[in-house]
């Protein structure tokens, strides 16, 4: 992955090409997205992190496509309201499976921000999808 890894780096510091990578539509950019996902997720390498969430960023808002392994199958948010509000969001109670979450709804100005986390320990990913 290292190899992949160093050429991406080049790609994304050529303008020319970071901008073809970019503007990918389809098939091809569903593949990149789910590329650099997986490279962002397995990289320790700080360097590279932020060009490659540059690069996700551009490519999901130019394709409208995201990585394949943000979509949460049977997440379902119950009726009644959010259970909480803040500042910048509200939170809802849902379901997913049989385990009871709380999925975070925020409000940033310009788009709209959800981010789902499961509540239970001892383990609390996050998943975050901007529309």
């Amino acid at each position: 992955m290292l190899c992949i890894t160093a050429h991406l780096l080049v790609i994304l510091k050529n303008e020319k090409k970071r901008e073809l990578l970019q503007h990918q539509a389809g098939p091809q950019a569903q593949s990149l997205l789910d590329l650099l996902q997986e490279l962002l997720d397995h990289s320790d390498d700080v360097e590279m992190r932020s060009p490659i969430i540059r690069a996700i960023v551009a490519l999901s808002k130019n394709s409208g496509l995201f990585p394949r392994c943000l979509i949460l199958e049977g997440v379902h948010i119950r009726a009644g309201g959010p259970i909480f509000g803040g500042s910048f969001g509200d939170v809802w109670k849902g379901d997913m499976g049989r385990d009871v979450i709380a999925i975070k709804v925020m409000r940033p100005i310009g788009r709209i921000e959800s981010v789902i986390k499961v509540s239970y320990p001892p383990v609390c990913p996050t998943h975050r999808l901007t529309l």
